[in-house]
């Protein structure tokens, strides 16, 4: 056919040569007189699409309606058109066999782009199956790419979809409502195909993105947030529900020091589940997404080393308290009552006889009364969660080896540092005169009234705290009077003496009364006052030794 053409040529006028269109369909002679009017034709239309940024069918127009140029012309037309004219700066030519050749200008799509009637383009396929030469074709997309960019009005991703900047500020107004209001906002747009959903909502999560097409780094949300699934959270609102399961964490461990858990565990998604528990509005897939987003592993090191830290600081209090309250239940009394027997110096058979009743009365009463299970002493050493504690306990009250023996403990207890501080010993003294003093005041019985009397009256002026019995009454009574002497042998002494030895007559004999109990209370009370006229405050039990 080519060699027809160039036959026919030469022996035509030079000014009118024929032109050989190789169509789909076949091959078509027409002259160049007509293709140049066809040509400035689909131009014509070319041009007007591209200035008025409207899609153009090139064969159905006033043009072209006394000519019968099939689609498959016009598309060869409007290719060299593209290729050749550069007042077109690109476009999109599809084929619709049964209907025309379309047109579809750059310039429309970045106007649908600009108003935000296109929401996006796939700047890989901007129109669907496009036509003409691939070079044509990577042409466009380059003069398309540069126009947007030109513009501003689009934001291109690393998948090269175009996104409207306009139709993105516009959700994005509508999230920033819900982050503002309610910190969660759902980036669930179900209108959209499922992987430009993922899209949208990765551009609204990406803050400052790299790949802006402008080469700006710009924040389509106004509120800060991390997406998680469909869902979007607030900084503020993630970082109060991250606050709220560190506290869960913390109460968690709280709780299990409190209640003497053998073996304490956290479990970060039931606690999470606990905090989430209040969220409503969300349905049982969000509650997984929030949960799995949350509870990443950064979030759950930190959840649980808060929870080993609470532990820590609980067990560490639980055996502060333990090692103040051994002390002041169990070897204050022990240690008080050892110290006074060893200042009996010029009394030694007596101080044997009390160092066996105290021996006695530690190993059979006050040790059992206070580690019997449930005990508030008890229930302090299994909050404290502690094995070699447990040990030291069981031993002291299945293998008894002496008073020393309650001294001897593990040393984060500090107990031998606790008893032998002078001011813990002087307060726990102290405490010890004031129990007595309550225990007299409401007591009934004159032989306990009696005992509990010498020991208030002795502990003002020895050291320690005796531990003694009804029956050591009358030792007590020698051992006070040699004190009294030593204060001075005054009318008022003598008087206090004489009482002293009628009650204890009295009690002996089994005649005495409520009155010579409330007589008892009355002794106690002029002693305090003597005592403490007699005294300075830094002098108050100076622990002289009987008998000095």
């Amino acid at each position: 056919m080519r060699d027809l053409v160039q036959k026919l040529n030469r022996n035509q006028a030079a000014d009118n040569p024929i032109h050989l269109e190789i169509l789909a369909d076949g091959d078509a002679l027409i002259s160049k007189e007509s293709h140049e009017r066809y040509l400035t034709g689909i131009h014509k239309i070319m041009q007007t699409a591209q200035d008025q940024a409207t899609v153009q069918k090139l064969v159905q127009t006033s043009e072209f309606q006394d000519l019968k140029l099939s689609n498959a012309h016009a598309l060869l037309l409007a290719t060299e058109v593209l290729n050749n004219d550069p007042t077109i700066s690109g476009g999109w030519l599809q084929d619709h066999s049964q209907d025309a050749v379309v047109f579809t200008p750059n310039s429309s799509i970045a106007e649908d782009l600009r108003t935000g009637r296109l929401r996006y383009v796939n700047m890989l396929e901007p129109v669907r199956r496009p036509c003409g030469e691939q070079q044509l074709i990577a042409r466009s997309k380059v003069l398309l790419r540069e126009q947007i960019s030109k513009e501003g009005i689009a934001y291109i991703n690393k998948d090269d979809i175009a996104f409207s900047s306009l139709w993105l500020q516009g959700l994005a107004g509508q999230l920033d409502g819900d982050l503002s209001e309610l910190g969660i906002a759902r980036a669930s747009f179900t209108d959209l195909p499922s992987h430009i959903q993922s899209e949208v909502a990765n551009l609204f999560t990406t803050h400052s993105p790299s790949d802006a097409i402008d080469g700006k780094h710009t924040n389509f949300l106004q509120t800060p947030c991390s997406r998680f699934g469909n869902l979007l959270i607030s900084n503020k609102r993630r970082q109060s529900l991250e606050m709220a399961l560190e506290q869960s964490a913390r109460e968690s461990a709280a709780r299990q020091v409190e209640s003497a858990t053998a073996v304490p565990a956290l479990d970060s998604t039931d606690a999470l589940n606990g905090v989430l528990k209040n969220e409503k509005s969300l349905t049982s897939a969000e509650h997984n997404e929030l949960r799995n987003g949350l509870l990443n592993r950064e979030m759950n090191q930190r959840v649980r080393s808060l929870f080993e830290g609470e532990l820590t600081r609980g067990y560490d209090t639980m055996r502060e308290r333990f090692s103040s309250q051994y002390c002041d239940r169990i070897l204050f009394k022990a240690d008080l009552g050892h110290e006074f027997n060893k200042s009996l110096e010029s009394h030694s058979d007596f101080a044997k006889i009390l160092e066996e009743t105290l021996e006695t009365w530690v190993q059979e009463t006050l040790i059992p009364q206070n580690l019997k299970p449930q005990s508030p002493l008890s229930r302090l050493a299994q909050q404290c969660n502690d094995k070699s504690l447990s040990r030291k306990l069981d031993a002291l009250k299945t293998q008894w080896r002496g008073l020393e023996d309650l001294r001897t403990f593990p040393p984060q207890y500090r107990v031998a540092e606790l008893v032998d501080n002078v001011d813990a010993r002087r307060g726990a003294k102290e405490d010890l005169i004031r129990k007595q003093q309550a225990y007299l005041a409401k007591e009934t019985k004159p032989l306990d009234g009696l005992l509990e009397l010498l020991v208030i009256l002795i502990a003002r002026r020895t050291p320690g705290f005796a531990h003694a019995r009804g029956k050591h009454i009358p030792r007590l009574i020698g051992l006070l009077e040699g004190m009294y002497h030593e204060d001075g042998n005054d009318a008022e002494t003598q008087d206090l003496l004489r009482t002293l030895d009628q009650l204890k007559q009295r009690v002996k004999t089994g005649s005495a009364t409520k009155d010579d109990v409330e007589q008892m209370r009355v002794v106690e009370r002029k002693d305090a006052m003597r005592f403490a006229q007699s005294t300075s405050p830094n002098e108050a039990h100076h622990d002289r030794s009987p008998g000095e």
